[in-house]
């Protein structure tokens, strides 16, 4: 997992070498969707996610997340779930200001609970407490106006816990901050 990790920031590092900062902005979103989580884990619930990352050049963005999952269950039995990501965009753009960006996004972070539940499960205690999450998503944006500074970001995604994995649908805004887009 460490070598895995070393790796990452490496790349990162050699992908922010090699391309031109001054050309990127960022962007700020939020989300809000559906978690289609296993039963036995709450089952399925409400989802929101805060974003903002930074456009190295048209096709790459580095993108943070904090994302919350409540999944649908009687008081006290769960907890809603936060997530914190680091993903990595691939942006399928050549056109410097497009009104329509498909995406797939890769991601990697950690997930705990909100608070602890009030009545466990005897072998389902600390279900996701501190485990590592994946995340890979397909999704698209479609920018609006004429400066196409805002869009409507819809996102399918999967997350994929040591144990478990959500089935994720998004539909959320965002907001280009800076750059030549």
């Amino acid at each position: 997992m460490r070598a895995a990790g070393v790796l990452a920031v490496v790349f990162v590092c050699l992908l922010v070498a090699t391309t031109q900062l001054h050309a990127g902005g960022g962007e700020i979103g939020v989300d809000v969707g559906y978690a289609g989580l296993d039963e036995a884990k709450g089952g399925d619930g409400e989802l929101a996610a805060l974003r903002g990352g930074y456009h190295f050049n048209h096709w790459f963005e580095l993108e943070g997340q904090f994302e919350i999952m409540s999944p649908n269950c009687p008081e006290g039995t769960c907890s809603d779930l936060n997530i914190f990501l680091i993903n990595f965009v691939f942006n399928f753009n050549s056109d410097p200001s497009p009104r329509v960006v498909p995406y797939l996004l890769l991601g990697v972070g950690y997930t705990d609970f909100d608070t602890e539940p009030e009545f466990v499960i005897p072998g389902l205690e600390d279900q996701y407490q501190g485990q590592a999450v994946y995340a890979t998503s397909a999704g698209c944006r479609f920018f609006l106006g004429k400066t196409k500074r805002v869009a409507i970001r819809v996102e399918v995604s999967a997350t994929f816990f040591e144990d478990d994995q959500s089935q994720n649908g998004q539909i959320g805004l965002l907001w280009r901050l800076g750059g030549q887009k």
